[in-house]
């Protein structure tokens, strides 16, 4: 498969995950936690780099390297933040972390130091089950996406190495 197929199934794959998460935000209201926002940010610039790389349609095996090692990276941070997320729904509701207030009121209260702690870690909505598919959560959909990426970051490294 060429790399340029692979960019833009990659970027089709994150905006298609932005997309599923605007229309159950939206249309279903589905209140997304901290968690969740945070997985939109890699899903995004995962997306933005495919779609540049695929564009782009580079021979330059050098930025193609650098194309996808940025979404090797991404994908490990989202999966990292998904993994997080499915962790707090595994566990019992009296060890979940204490609940945090809306994204508005900890921005404009809570000093920067404490947001980063926050959107990193999660609160107990996290722990939150309120969508499944096939009895897989959102986390866990969106952590096998994740995974998925990352994979064909992978295929993209091996295919530059091979090509030598």
């Amino acid at each position: 498969m060429k790399n340029r197929t692979l960019y833009f199934s990659i970027t089709s794959l994150c905006f298609g995950a932005l997309a599923a998460a605007l229309f159950f935000q939206y249309h279903d209201n589905l209140e997304p936690c901290i968690l969740c926002v945070m997985q939109r940010i890699p899903f995004l610039l995962a997306g933005i780099i495919t779609l540049i790389a695929g564009l782009q349609n580079s021979s330059c095996r050098k930025l193609n390297y650098v194309y996808s090692f940025a979404l090797l990276l991404l994908s490990l941070i989202g999966g990292l933040l998904a993994t997080r997320q499915v962790w707090l729904q595994h566990l019992p509701i009296s060890q979940r972390p204490l609940c945090a207030p809306s994204l508005d009121f900890i921005f404009s209260t809570f000093a920067p130091s404490e947001i980063v702690v926050l959107l990193f870690t999660g609160t107990g909505d996290c722990g939150d089950t309120t969508w499944q598919l096939f009895n897989l959560s959102m986390a866990v959909w969106s952590l096998l996406v994740f995974c998925g990426i990352f994979l064909l970051a992978l295929y993209l490294i091996m295919q530059q190495r091979l090509q030598r």
